[in-house]
């Protein structure tokens, strides 16, 4: 993880970031979203994969992100770059609408700041590669959400399934930036998997698929192109956001139907 994302996500976990990552493909986020309530919502913490260990927790009030040691209760810690799914105390559904809102915006504003810090390593031409690549992902990520919350876009709970895949989407998005995950499968291999996930399913016709298919194959090429072994960097980059995929359908395949 490069200086600025650390410096700028330490500044975001003891209250002093306000500003947006420049020159971020549709950045959005500002900075962590603040609460309504005056008594604390929720505890971020940095994950390991994302600042270098750094072990920073904000607690988020009316007054903005003060810098606090989080109960054990509260600690969210994952193994895999993101920001981890708050604790939330209000547990009525405006409580947890609100609480994941709240985990979308940081989960963006984080991706923005890993996005711009490696765009700022990038010659130009590569900078129009990783800009395509973003765009796409995020016309995919809009899709899979939109895919996952319909049967419930009539009810309460449709704020916390939408914002919760948006936000899920948006770590694996930050680990792709980083090359985080699992590239030991065969490329061809994890490919079987998958297609045999999608025809169980019935999702291989799916635009979110479709949509999928066309991120994956923009940010792999972006990702071999400035590397001398580009074959290999290729194929482990398919595995990886491959086997990522897998683990996110298989999710959801195994929710029970409501």
């Amino acid at each position: 993880m490069g200086s600025r994302v650390t410096e700028r996500w330490t500044a975001l976990v003891t209250g002093r970031a306000t500003g947006q990552a420049a020159g971020h493909v549709g950045a959005k986020a500002k900075g962590p979203a603040q609460s309504d309530s005056s008594k604390p919502i929720w505890a971020a913490s940095a994950t390991k994969g994302i600042a270098g260990g750094l072990a920073g927790v904000a607690l988020m009030t009316a007054a903005g992100a003060l810098p606090a040691p989080a109960a054990e209760a509260t600690q969210a810690e994952s193994a895999a770059p993101g920001v981890a799914a708050p604790y939330c105390p209000d547990q009525t559904q405006q409580g947890l609408n609100h609480c994941t809102a709240i985990w979308l915006k940081t989960a963006e504003y984080l991706e923005s700041l890993v996005y711009e810090d490696l765009r700022q390593s990038l010659d130009l031409s590569e900078r129009v590669q990783l800009a395509i690549a973003e765009e796409h992902w995020q016309a995919f990520r809009q899709a899979q959400c939109e895919m996952e919350s319909e049967p419930f876009k009539e009810g309460s709970i449709y704020p916390l399934i939408y914002g919760s895949c948006m936000a899920q989407t948006t770590n694996d998005r930050t680990a792709d930036l980083q090359e985080w995950g699992n590239a030991e499968l065969p490329a061809a291999t994890a490919e079987a998997n998958l297609q045999g996930l999608l025809a169980q399913q019935n999702w291989a016709d799916s635009e979110a698929q479709k949509r999928w298919e066309a991120y994956r194959n923009l940010q792999c090429d972006f990702e071999a192109n400035y590397r001398d072994d580009r074959p290999e960097q290729y194929r482990q980059c398919v595995s990886r956001l491959t086997q990522t995929r897998i683990l996110r359908l298989q999710a959801l395949a195994d929710q029970p139907e409501n």
